[in-house]
């Protein structure tokens, strides 16, 4: 398994913009997307991350030619939310720990057929 954790500035008068636009379309492009086990959306003040997690390095590599990926980064580009600088750092994920049910539960998420498909 693999964490990517991209990271961005933000116009903090804008964040709430930013939030926004990640619920509404970041989070069901995750969601689509083959190999993402799930995606963690991250700010404090003017900084915004995203902590996703991949199934193998080729999921990653798959993300960057998705046209679905490709439209979400172009839409969120345009409003000029984003700041510099802009990085991607890559993680072997090597242990850890989660109770799904309860992070999900928290985070007010509805499971997705991805995750249902992974209980069979």
């Amino acid at each position: 398994m693999i964490a990517r954790l991209w990271q961005t500035g933000i116009d903090p008068a804008r964040g709430a913009e930013y939030d926004a636009f990640a619920a509404t379309y970041s989070r069901p492009m995750f969601a689509a997307l083959g190999g993402c086990l799930g995606a963690f959306f991250l700010g404090t003040g003017e900084v915004r991350s995203v902590l996703s997690l991949w199934a193998d390095s080729a999921s990653i590599d798959s993300l960057e030619s998705s046209p679905l990926y490709r439209k979400t980064v172009a839409r969120f580009q345009a409003p000029g939310v984003l700041r510099e600088p802009q990085t991607v750092e890559l993680f072997e994920v090597t242990g850890g720990t989660v109770n799904a049910l309860d992070v999900t539960a928290e985070l007010s998420w509805t499971p997705n057929t991805a995750i249902d498909r992974t209980r069979s």
